[in-house]
């Protein structure tokens, strides 16, 4: 056992072993750090001066340790114990282990938290957070509980960085007047309105819901209540992760609206924005809870047109009607159900739907005015009425049967279903 009965303590080195014990008045400096437990004994009164790396603390009844400023990083599994006082004004309590970590929440509000651990973080109980929470590495599952921000604290998450699980929430109350694209404390709902919102709770929770339209939904959903929920006119702006997507095609995402906590949904619509991971709509008078889902969507083909394409801009001139079709994978191979839809100039999707198409096995036979016709390859591909059907032409030609495309790029590769009049150039 280590003890420091000193008044000044500094640690430029690594301290291991056995456990260390603060025991008085102490001003503890240095760039080093702790791989043992430190305990802060009653009467022990600890200033940190640097920021520090530590394993864990038990800060004991009638002691106090005091951080204020600065930034203390954690790599303990479960790493503070607190029942005596813990300051951190203006200071941040960083996780940064390399196993899951457990965030401790007894007797402590944090200020700013950070979670920087590959592996992730669980989330012990419900905790507020003051000024910010930031998920610079790994994933916080909140793990049934509530995370609360103040008014003034904002969420800071990155692409697989974020915030997740299957039930629990987080949530933050403050007073909006007539917000202008205003991201309510960093959750990923961004509304826009003239109205003065006033006191206005936004939740966000990742358990599936379910009903919408016969579907279920992303692992995301928003509960928005403001005091002032009528004559908005209002827009709001979806965000959400890649990770969240739940199988669901972006390109056919849409907005629901539930007025009973999910028992029920109504479309909503809106406009998908794959490159922002966004679901825009406008014109809302009010607001309740929003989650999106792409069950209406049967089919996604991602394919591009020869002559069409322009290399020079990774993209096709103009947007066209394409018809898709379902076929047996047995001669006379009928057809079983087919679709139009409008391919897209810019991400080369064309969305279908097939309300006649039983779940089976099916050929994916694609036609365009001015194209020879192309299926898919050989062997035909698995369809369910319940999950969205993702095929794509564009990345080799092997996707198409008997490899019936021509190369139209090389960086990114594309290929093309083929025109039907040879004497029309690519780019034409």
């Amino acid at each position: 056992m280590n003890r420091i009965r000193g008044n000044t303590l500094i640690n430029n080195g690594v301290v291991s072993g056995y456990n260390f014990w603060f025991d008085t008045t102490t001003a503890f400096s240095g760039t080093g750090s702790f791989t043992t437990n430190a305990n802060f004994n009653t009467n022990a009164n600890v200033t940190l001066l640097n920021g520090h790396q530590m394993l864990s603390l038990s800060i004991n009844t009638g002691s106090s340790f005091n951080i204020t400023g600065r930034v203390l990083k954690l790599s303990g599994g479960s790493p503070i114990s607190q029942n005596g006082t813990f300051t951190q004004t203006n200071a941040m309590v960083e996780y940064n282990g390399t196993s899951a970590q457990t965030v401790s929440v007894t007797n402590i509000t944090y200020n700013k938290l950070k979670i920087n651990n590959s592996a992730g973080a669980l989330l012990a109980g419900s905790v507020t957070v003051n000024d910010s929470l930031i998920i610079q590495s790994g994933i916080l599952n909140i793990n049934t509980r509530i995370l609360t921000l103040s008014p003034t604290s904002v969420l800071k998450e990155s692409a697989g960085n974020l915030i997740t699980g299957t039930t629990g929430y987080i949530t933050t109350t403050r007073t909006i007047s007539a917000p202008s694209a205003l991201n309510v404390g960093g959750l990923g709902a961004v509304i826009t309105t003239a109205a003065n919102l006033g006191s206005t709770e936004v939740r966000r929770g990742h358990a599936i819901q379910n009903g919408l339209n016969g579907g279920t939904s992303i692992k995301r959903y928003f509960d928005i209540t403001p005091a002032n929920n009528s004559g908005l006119n209002a827009t709001l702006v979806f965000l959400y992760d890649e990770t969240e997507l739940n199988g669901k095609p972006e390109a056919g995402l849409k907005l629901f609206t539930s007025s009973n906590a999910g028992v029920n949904w109504i479309l909503a619509g809106g406009t998908p924005n794959a490159a922002n991971n966004s679901v825009t709509v406008s014109g809302l008078n009010s607001f309740s809870r929003w989650s999106a889902d792409s069950s209406s969507v049967s089919l996604v083909i991602n394919m591009a047109i020869e002559g069409f394409y322009n290399p020079a801009t990774n993209r096709l001139n103009m947007k066209d009607t394409v018809r898709a079709y379902l076929r047996n994978i047995s001669s006379p191979y009928a057809i079983v159900d087919s679709a139009k839809s409008l391919l897209d100039s810019l991400n080369f999707n064309a969305l279908f739907r097939f309300p006649n198409a039983p779940n089976g096995t099916y050929y994916i036979q694609v036609k365009h005015r001015n194209s020879i016709e192309t299926w898919s390859k050989a062997g035909g591909e698995a369809y369910s009425t319940v999950n969205t059907l993702n095929y794509s032409f564009i990345n080799s030609a092997a996707s198409a049967f008997g490899s019936n495309q021509v190369q139209v790029d090389a960086s990114p590769l594309r290929v093309c279903h083929l025109l039907r009049r040879c004497d029309t150039g690519r780019n034409s």
